[in-house]
Formats: C-alpha cells, sequence, structure tokens
C-alpha cells in the first residue's frame, strides 16, 4: 500500500482554519473553499467509485467494482480505511459484483450493486440483507432520509428506487430525470443529479433537481444549465454543494445563488464523494486511477 502525504500545502492554508465549512459561519458566505491535499492512497484499491465516513466509527469504506461496473463476477468489495489513509483491511466486505453508492442508516450500510440494494452490518462486515430492484440495470448512488427511507438511483434508466418496509420498488420514473447518479437527501426533497431525456445525451449533461418526498413534484434546483456528468452530490450547508463530473475530472462548487464554480481540476473519473462537516474534510475516490485523496477544506 502506497500512502502519498502532502504537508507544504497545508501549512500555508492552516490559518484559514477558523473558517471552516463545517462552522456555518456568516464569514464565509462570500467566500469559495479551497481544497488542500492532505493524503491519497494510490494502491489496493481497484476501481474505486464511492468513499463515506462512519462518523461512530471514525474510519472510511470504499467500494471497489474490481472489474466492469456492469460485471456480475463476484470481484467486487469494500475497504475499511482510516482517516490518516491507512488501510485497515483491504477486503472489508467480499462477495459482491460492482459496488458503487453507499449510504449509512444506524449500524446498517446500503449500498448499490447492478440490479440489487446489499444491506451490510457494520458491526460484523457481515451482509445481512439482499434486496432485489425489478427491471434494474444499473444501480448508482444511494441516499437516506430522516424516516430511514433508502433511495437508490439507475443510471441507465430514468428511475428512482425506494426501499421501504423492506421492499425495493419504483419511487419514481420520470423522463425529466434521465440517467441519474448523484443523490442526496434534505429535510424535504431528495436532490438528483440527472438530465432531461431530449437531451441528446442527458448522462452528460446533467443538472440539479429536487424531487418533493411528498408529492413527488420535480423541479430544478436553480435552473436547467447543464452542469456536466455530475456523479456524487455533498451539502456544505443551505444551498451550497460539492458535486464530481466523472468526465472532466473535475470538483465543483455549486451554489443555488451563483451556479457552478470548478475549484480542482483531477484527471478523468472523480466519483462518490462524501464530506465531513464535523472535521472539514472532502474524500474523493478515482475511480480510473485507483486512488482516495483526502482534501481539507478553507475558505476564502
Amino acid at each position: 500500500m502506497l500512502k502519498i502525504i502532502s504537508t507544504g500545502i497545508i501549512a500555508s492554508l492552516l490559518s484559514f482554519s477558523v473558517l471552516s465549512a463545517g462552522s456555518q459561519n456568516e464569514n464565509t458566505k462570500n467566500m469559495q473553499p479551497q481544497l488542500a491535499e492532505l493524503w491519497r492512497v494510490s494502491a489496493s484499491l481497484m476501481r474505486p467509485e464511492s468513499v463515506i465516513y462512519d462518523e461512530k466509527r471514525k474510519v472510511l469504506y470504499v467500494s471497489n467494482i474490481n472489474g466492469k461496473p456492469t460485471g456480475k463476477d463476484g470481484n467486487g468489495y469494500l475497504s475499511r480505511i482510516s482517516t490518516d489513509g491507512e488501510i485497515l483491511r483491504e477486503k472489508w466486505v467480499t462477495g459482491l459484483d460492482a459496488p458503487k453508492g453507499m449510504a449509512i442508516h444506524g449500524d446498517f450500510l446500503y449500498v448499490s450493486d447492478i440490479d440489487r440494494l446489499v444491506k451490510v452490518s457494520l458491526k460484523t462486515a457481515e451482509i445481512v440483507n439482499v434486496y432485489s430492484a425489478p427491471n434494474a440495470r444499473f444501480l448508482n448512488d444511494v441516499a437516506i432520509d430522516n424516516n430511514g427511507i433508502v433511495y437508490v438511483s439507475d443510471s441507465k434508466r430514468q428511475t428512482i428506487y425506494q426501499l421501504s418496509k423492506g421492499q425495493l420498488t419504483v419511487w419514481v420514473d420520470d423522463k425529466r430525470i434521465s440517467r441519474p447518479n448523484g443523490l442526496y437527501a434534505q429535510d424535504d426533497v431528495l436532490v438528483v443529479a440527472a438530465g432531461d431525456a431530449s437531451a441528446k445525451k442527458p448522462g452528460r449533461s446533467r443538472y440539479l433537481q429536487a424531487i418533493n418526498y411528498q408529492d413527488k413534484t420535480i423541479l430544478p434546483l436553480r435552473d436547467t444549465a447543464p452542469i456536466g456528468s455530475v456523479d456524487g452530490i455533498e451539502s456544505i450547508r443551505d444551498g451550497e454543494y460539492f458535486l464530481t463530473d466523472f468526465r472532466s475530472g473535475d470538483i465543483v462548487h455549486y451554489s443555488n445563488e451563483k451556479g457552478a464554480t470548478v475549484i480542482k481540476s483531477l484527471e478523468k473519473g472523480t466519483a462518490d464523494i462524501d464530506y465531513d462537516a464535523t472535521n472539514n474534510m472532502l474524500y474523493v475516490p478515482m475511480l480510473k486511477t485507483g486512488q482516495l485523496i483526502a482534501y481539507k477544506i478553507v475558505w476564502k
């Protein structure tokens, strides 16, 4: 396992630590976030697609496709990594095919896996349940609302699935959310990165939309201007998000007021990120280069 620690760039930015993303400080309202790399893991990960921070256990989980994104080969696995970049268990959970998005609720981790949703015990690292999604082709991101209801996007369709009362069923199927990927569960709406079926390539022209939990009304968060191949979505604070563009490799700061601004350009394959508000950290899996990068967030 190769871990690269970046120290030089940090010193010049630590003076801004009081203006952290997690503080919700009014002083940062008109500032732009900047990312200072702390470390990156560049071995042991095989096509890492998603990362999630377990606040209770203070560790990271990474989904590794380890093959084709639709390959039912049993080669997929989850890794367990410390917050300083040490791989604690390379193959922490095995027996998956092509695991992608993840979300935590209580002591369980929910993982999308092509046409099924897998439930993993965080206490035992065992698969405790598998939910099949009818007609699913490419289950991708996962989000869980305040009521514990799980949502899963299907990026080959125009569908969001819902896990409720032990059943994974179609929640929304609508041409306005064609090729949906990133999900983020807010208090009253599910934020979805999706295109419109009328677009030539809706998967490459996604923008942020909001689906009301109660009546399933679909509205753009700001406008319908395409952002790109949006993959991961993480809310920073009210009306502001971190996004990744899988095809360009960009990390984007998005606000409902100003729209999209690129804050970091990386190699292609920036995938499903996670934001740790308590420690002001952004974790970025790089699917094509097999890396996980940790950034400290500062505001300037």
